[in-house]
């Protein structure tokens, strides 16, 4: 403040980036599995961020020749997770005619989360004589992404189950973003020559998930004696 007037700018801003990309395989591999016991093959993956960024700016200022004071307030969120889950019996030989194995389980599962919270602000204000000028301009974007690739896999291999027994290939996601972003300006001018006042303030919040399922069997033999489930 002072008799002439003053100029006030004042800025803020903060940012958040998180990145996963994790590998997670159980397989059996150009083995033989002699057991008259049940064989399971589990992949599981429950990767997750969490994530909070906020930034506020407060401009103020006045005088007998007025005041102009400007405020911005920014902030940014980027949280990606891309993993792999993979669940794999590739080229070989799980029980046989004469010992069948009791069952066989292949699973991947994927339950990958997101949590991002983003806020901006900001506050300006201006006043004098000679009238004031307050502008403020608020943002806030967040971006979060998952994109992984969860496989249940049997290939190139023979597979005996006991009559009673069964083979199952299960792969499964239950991926989730929960993702806000808020912001909120406010600008004030006055004084006895008039005055003059811009608020802006905007957020966005941009949310994908484009994860590949698959259970698959490929150039193998199965038998069992109750079911086959992919």
């Amino acid at each position: 403040t002072g008799s002439s007037g003053s100029i006030s700018v004042v800025g803020a801003g903060s940012g958040s980036g998180n990145d996963i990309a994790n590998t997670t395989t159980a397989e059996i591999v150009a083995s033989t599995v002699d057991t008259s016991g049940p064989v399971t093959v589990l992949a599981t993956d429950s990767s997750s961020i969490f994530a909070v960024a906020g930034a506020a700016s407060v401009a103020a200022g006045g005088g007998s020749g007025g005041a102009a004071n400007f405020a911005v307030g920014a902030s940014l969120g980027f949280n990606g997770i891309a993993n792999a889950v993979l669940a794999r019996i590739d080229s070989s030989a799980i029980g046989s005619s004469g010992t069948p194995t009791g069952s066989v389980s292949v699973t991947a599962t994927f339950s990958g989360t997101i949590k991002s919270l983003v806020i901006a602000g900001g506050v300006g204000a201006g006043g004098g004589s000679g009238g004031g000028t307050a502008v403020v301009a608020a943002g806030a974007i967040t971006l979060n992404t998952i994109a992984t690739a969860v496989e249940a896999l049997i290939s190139g291999s023979d597979v005996f189950v006991a009559p009673a027994g069964s083979i199952t290939l299960t792969s499964s996601d239950s991926s989730n973003v929960l993702a806000d972003a808020g912001s909120g300006s406010v600008a004030v001018a006055g004084g006895s020559g008039g005055g003059s006042s811009f608020a802006v303030a905007g957020a966005i919040a941009i949310n994908t998930i484009d994860n590949v399922i698959r259970a698959a069997v490929d150039d193998s033999s199965l038998t069992a004696g109750v079911a086959i489930t992919v």
